[in-house]
């Protein structure tokens, strides 16, 4: 990673003499981040130095979130030091952790000329981030975005294997009660897509069972060399959102139910807990000869072709952190419905299809009202009312919520919405009632 202009990049000034040879390291979106030699403990260290310019919310947030970190006392996450300020802004001390990241280990190594791991090396890896997840959660902390870039793989010097430690909680959520979860999503909605639950790109918070889906899609990834749901980003998106999950190659057929858990769209019908995930698949292993075969082999398909340096593993396109609208992505839930509707023969309150796509629509308008500001909602209205002209008279709709939106009165919004629906003749009572607008 190029190193940003000194100009704009400070060097952190730490308070004491134990710090030497302070050298700019990486850099993340609120973060620079510097390895220092500690004389008297004889080690390198990280050093993670707030960006200027943030406010005094988000600087008290970042020293916030090291202080939890820093009772954080678990092998497989990495450990804080200790908090502190200095001229430049508030820093972390962290470990400084030597070792491929785990996407670099699941494709070969840098150079991708390493043996691919084993299934074996596999499930111990996944048992260790899932005892680490099972630690952060029993301390109310969600980490937000699991992914393999955000763990990196150091040798054991004794066992002479690599084992995971789990880092980067940079935007990491504690959920000490659900108004926490309810604020996260007026925040923002964050993560890295591929890995993102569907309650996260409905802008619903991250929660425990956020993290071990992303476990899921990282359990499915390590196992075939591709992600379960790729392409372009819309595509990504539906994928989450309401795509099938994929089936798992016929040699490893056996893992089908524990993936079908651990991706389940809904939270109450994932794994409560990493263990409880991790004794499934164990247990698949122990009643598979099929899977018990492949223990000391990589899970990869055989007939598949391995990614060479130059060329990019299946499915995989470069990830990084996203700080996702959830305006833009529920808009595009509605344009796609409305285009759904488009393309319906017959009548638009007869034809079954049809009334299953204005449910969603509506599913998705009362999220779009009670999380989200008006002009969306305005604006969301408008689209579907241009798209559908002709088609579906959405005027009486648009008056109203036009009307009470301009009041932020988003409760009565809704009651006039249904009953301008039922005035124009968009629905019957019966299926307006179903839709559950009010």
């Amino acid at each position: 990673m190029a190193a940003p202009p000194p100009t704009l990049r400070p060097q952190p000034t730490l308070p004491g003499k134990e710090f030497s040879n302070i050298r700019y390291y990486a850099e993340g979106g609120m973060s620079w981040v510097y390895l220092a030699y500690n004389k008297d403990l004889e080690r390198d260290e990280i050093i993670k130095l707030l960006k200027p310019g943030k406010s005094s919310a988000q600087r008290e947030e970042f020293k916030r979130e090291g202080r939890t970190l820093a009772q954080f006392n678990q092998a497989n996450i990495c450990q804080v030091f200790s908090v502190g300020e200095c001229p430049e802004g508030p820093y972390v001390r962290m470990e400084f952790i030597q070792g491929p990241t785990l996407q670099e280990w699941m494709e070969g190594g840098e150079q991708r000329d390493q043996p691919l791991p084993a299934l074996r090396d596999i499930l111990r890896v996944l048992t260790d981030l899932a005892k680490a997840l099972d630690f952060a959660h029993s301390k109310k902390v969600v980490h937000s975005d699991l992914k393999p870039e955000n763990v990196l793989l150091p040798l054991d010097p004794v066992q002479k294997t690599r084992f995971p430690k789990l880092i980067d909680f940079g935007i990491a959520r504690r959920i000490d009660s659900e108004a926490d979860l309810m604020g996260q999503a007026k925040e923002r909605i964050a993560g890295t897509l591929p890995y993102m639950a569907p309650e996260q790109l409905r802008g619903e918070g991250a929660s425990p069972s956020t993290d071990l889906y992303s476990l899921g899609v990282m359990f499915y990834e390590l196992l075939t060399g591709q992600l379960p749901f790729h392409g372009d980003r819309d595509t990504v998106i539906q994928g989450h959102l309401r795509g099938p999950i994929p089936r798992l190659p016929k040699h490893l057929i056996n893992f089908q139910p524990v993936l079908e858990r651990a991706l389940a769209k809904s939270p109450s019908v994932r794994f409560k807990r990493g263990d409880d995930f991790i004794r499934r698949a164990n247990d698949a292993v122990s009643k598979s000869p099929e899977l018990a075969a492949l223990l000391d082999m990589s899970p990869l398909d055989p007939d598949a072709p391995r990614p060479g340096p130059d060329v990019p593993a299946r499915g995989r396109t470069k990830t990084h952190t996203h700080t996702l609208p959830a305006q833009e992505l529920r808009l595009a839930e509605v344009n796609r419905l409305v285009s759904e509707l488009q393309e319906v023969k017959g009548s638009l309150i007869t034809n079954p299809k049809s009334f299953e796509l204005m449910r969603q629509l509506a599913e998705l308008a009362t999220g779009l009202q009670t999380r989200l500001d008006a002009e969306l909602v305005r604006s969301a209205v408008e689209n579907a009312q241009s798209a559908l002209q002709g088609r579906l008279d959405l005027s009486h709709i648009a008056e109203e919520l036009t009307r009470q939106i301009a009041r932020t009165e988003a409760v009565e919004a809704l009651r006039s919405a249904k009953e301008a629906a039922f005035r124009g003749n968009w629905l019957p009572p019966e299926q307006g009632n179903a839709l559950e607008l009010a």
